[in-house]
């Protein structure tokens, strides 16, 4: 007779199976159990070989592209830098080159466009088998024209966290990117459920997240009912210091003194933490006075006043990506272009004055 933790672990291992790859919190509710029984259940099968576990996430193990499938393959990373966003997506990257038996040679761009197409043609010439890209986009959407140069490589290439313009020749490549409209939804829907009604954005306007932000917060805000004359406020591009940036913390704290905002989102954590330091130097609060949003989930948690932010999933991203790349490196032009869209979710703390935020002990 099957004892109840044997028939739980029989029905997590047959979700698991159906699904491929589910998160841990899909699991919590399928199962109707506990995070630390699910934790446990799934530790015991990891250990009979019957489940994987990875970062957050629950996989068949028929899901795992097998060691010996890309054993001694070499694959370019290109990144623009190895700090803050894209650490995440590094490790995701890693993570699924090493199970593959694949070796990564990184190559990271410091935020020249000009260095990428270089430094990515050496990495080919050096004799990487394919390339995973994230490159330096970063003025107008146009622009996104520049990586065309990446679909005449020799080699499989993929995009993360970066979309080519529409209809160009890098559209066609494989990419696997975080849905950024629908992380400024799921902000703009917990800010309508406290009860705002004018929600500003604060964001640069250079960079591919912030311009995605943007237009998700135009679409939602739109959705959601909230009040259309709300401006975008926009922030210096190279750092959250300087008069440029002063200016932009003035403009947003005599918005909120007017009467013209109750709420805001604002790209990315840093920008976040830096604003909310200078909104109380000029008298506002938060979230007494401004419910504030951050954007990316990076630092949020640490600041001495938490704060809700949307977290994009960058390390799935960079796992994700580096599957896709090995598999069209294995099967060619026989698999089907894909463009993956993966949701951001929402972890709500203290910033937004929610209800549902409890500080841990």
């Amino acid at each position: 007779m099957r004892t109840g933790t044997a028939a739980r672990q029989e029905r997590l291992v047959e979700i698991v199976r159906k699904c491929g790859d589910i998160t841990t919190a899909e699991l919590v509710t399928s199962l109707g159990v506990s995070p630390a029984t699910l934790r446990r259940d799934v530790a015991a099968l990891e250990q009979s070989g019957q489940v994987v576990r990875s970062h957050g996430r629950v996989r068949s193990p028929a899901s795992v592209p097998a060691a010996e499938d890309s054993a001694g393959a070499v694959v370019g990373l290109l990144l623009p830098a190895t700090g803050y966003y894209f650490s995440e997506i590094l490790a995701g990257a890693k993570e699924a080159a090493a199970r593959a038996g694949a070796r990564i040679v990184l190559t990271v761009g410091g935020y020249h466009a000009e260095r990428d197409e270089q430094q990515a043609r050496a990495v080919v010439a050096r004799g990487a088998d394919g390339l995973l890209a994230v490159p330096t986009w970063l003025t107008g959407h146009r622009d996104a024209g520049r990586g065309d140069w990446l679909a005449d490589l020799p080699v499989p290439v993929v995009l993360a966290e970066r979309r080519a313009e529409p209809c160009s020749p890098a559209d066609a490549l494989d990419r696997v990117c975080s849905d950024h409209h629908y992380g400024a939804m799921l902000a703009l829907r917990h800010l309508h459920g406290l009860g705002h009604r004018k929600v500003a954005l604060v964001a640069r306007r250079d960079s591919p997240t912030a311009r995605a932000v943007r237009a998700g917060w135009l679409a939602a805000r739109r959705a959601a009912g909230l009040e259309l004359d709300v401006p975008h406020i926009e922030v210096d591009a190279q750092s959250p210091e300087g008069p440029n940036f002063e200016r932009s913390v003035t403009a947003l704290a005599e918005l909120v003194k007017g009467g013209g905002a109750t709420a805001a989102l604002i790209h990315n954590d840093i920008v976040a933490i830096a604003t909310v330091h200078g909104l109380a130097a000029r008298g506002i609060s938060v979230p007494g006075d401004l419910a504030v949003v951050s954007y990316d989930d990076e630092i949020a948690a640490l600041t001495d006043l938490p704060m809700t932010a949307v977290a994009p999933p960058k390390h799935e991203v960079g796992r994700r990506a580096m599957e896709m790349l090995l598999r069209r490196m294995r099967e060619g032009d026989a698999l089907a272009p894909t463009h993956a869209e993966l949701l951001p979710s929402l972890v709500v703390r203290a910033s937004c004055g929610s209800p549902e935020y409890r500080p841990e002990p």
